[in-house]
């Protein structure tokens, strides 16, 4: 996923949905502990763009696929732009941080809100 300067948050989250359609991605003001939750009212609007939100002045190439640790996910944000996100995982119709599985792989966070689905 090439994450451009210009791009918007909405993009960008569109764009991992379509890859992962029970995950998505929220951005943050403020950083999260591990195995901690994020605050929504500290989520960034979705209509800024990475340069609103980010001073690395320089697109990035993020290489997203089902193998990636969750964990691994949100580093690569915060190590590439400064940016503060939180994984979500679809439970029915409620989204759940992933705060206790950010170990586990971005394939079987999608696994287990497709069975959640299927309930």
């Amino acid at each position: 996923m090439v994450i451009s300067k210009t791009r918007t948050i909405a993009a960008i989250q569109e764009e991992f949905n379509g890859k992962f359609p029970h995950l998505k991605i929220e951005f943050y003001k403020h950083k999260h502990g591990v195995g901690e939750g994020s605050e929504a009212a500290d989520q960034i609007d979705t209509s800024k763009s990475i340069s609103d939100i980010s001073s690395i002045d320089s697109d990035a190439e993020i290489s997203i696929h089902g193998n990636l640790k969750t964990a691994s996910l949100e580093q690569e944000f915060e190590t590439q732009f400064g940016i503060h996100v939180q994984v979500f995982r679809k439970a029915g119709k409620i989204w759940l941080q992933t705060t206790n599985t950010d170990e586990w792989t971005l394939a079987e966070q999608e696994e287990k809100g497709l069975e959640y689905e299927a309930h």
